[in-house]
């Protein structure tokens, strides 16, 4: 019998094991917690033994290894707090709702204009509409004389992000269509299938100018979508060249940043040489008839 809390323990590395320990043992002086105490006994095992662990834990189980798990994902957390950008925004927008609370604005706009600046950088539009949601309450908390002109700047600077944030979710779920469908028939080989492919091909999205896409992370969906359905066209040539935009895209911008996207785009150029260079070996071993 398994259990989601051992699956949980067993997938996490020594080192985070490692790191749990230490930080499920600060603050609690010599005293052991049941969680620690927990935690231990189904690290041990080789398998989960929900009978064996309730002989040795008085009271609600299920209550306490739903401490556990939170827990272990708050230690998770605080480990790689530091390498993810997106946690360190989330962690300044706390900061900004205590600042505005406390009337800090001096120390709150700089909050803000830092905080823009990161969210800037890697295109997090989530974040960036509500860090102008939070300069909107300032404006209207401290009342400028251009009220209105800055409020009305701050409505089509939300305005912008909200449709750069619309098209990103726009062409991720056009890739993750796309990949149900390869997912179902590979290389696209019956009819129904084909006939979905060639609609993906021709929807508004992959038809826009890649000049007119708003975002690096919808232009790294565009590629890969354009790439992929070219490569079941044999368009091998129209799919390398998009499979090597790709990758310099991911190369010269924040995407590189992300090694699963940057495996991903390399992965995607090795798959389109491969198939080109299957064609070129087909089409020298067929004989010509020319006189």
């Amino acid at each position: 019998m398994s259990d989601k809390l051992f699956d949980l323990i067993e997938s996490m590395s020594q080192i985070e094991k490692k790191h749990f320990s230490n930080f499920a043992s600060m603050n609690v002086k010599n005293k052991e917690t049941d969680y620690l105490k927990l935690y231990k006994m189904i690290e041990k095992g080789k398998k989960y033994d929900e009978e064996k662990i309730k002989k040795s834990f008085k009271g609600n189980l299920s209550s306490k290894k739903n401490r556990l798990t939170h827990k272990i994902l708050e230690s998770l957390n605080v480990m790689y707090a530091d390498k993810k950008l997106e946690t360190e925004l989330k962690q300044c927008l706390n900061f900004i709702s205590i600042l505005f609370d406390k009337k800090q604005f001096k120390e709150l706009v700089s909050q803000l204009r830092t905080a823009k600046t990161k969210a800037l950088k890697c295109e997090s539009f989530l974040i960036l509409i509500e860090l102008v949601d939070w300069e909107k309450k300032i404006l209207i908390e401290q009342s400028p004389k251009n009220l209105e002109e800055q409020y009305l700047n701050l409505i089509e600077e939300e305005s912008k992000y909200i449709t750069a944030l619309t098209e990103v979710k726009a062409f991720e779920n056009l890739h993750r269509k796309l990949n149900i469908l390869l997912y179902k028939d590979t290389q696209c080989s019956k009819p129904e299938s084909k006939k979905q492919l060639l609609e993906y091909y021709e929807s508004d999205l992959l038809q826009k100018p890649q000049k007119n896409i708003l975002s690096d992370r919808s232009k790294y969906y565009y590629c890969r979508c354009i790439s992929a359905i070219n490569i079941r066209l044999k368009d091998f040539e129209k799919a390398l060249q998009f499979s090597e935009m790709l990758v310099e895209l991911v190369e010269k911008s924040y995407l590189k940043e992300d090694r699963q996207l940057y495996k991903q785009g390399l992965c995607n150029l090795l798959t389109c040489c491969s198939s080109l260079k299957k064609r070129i070996c087909l089409m020298r071993t067929i004989p010509s008839f020319e006189s």
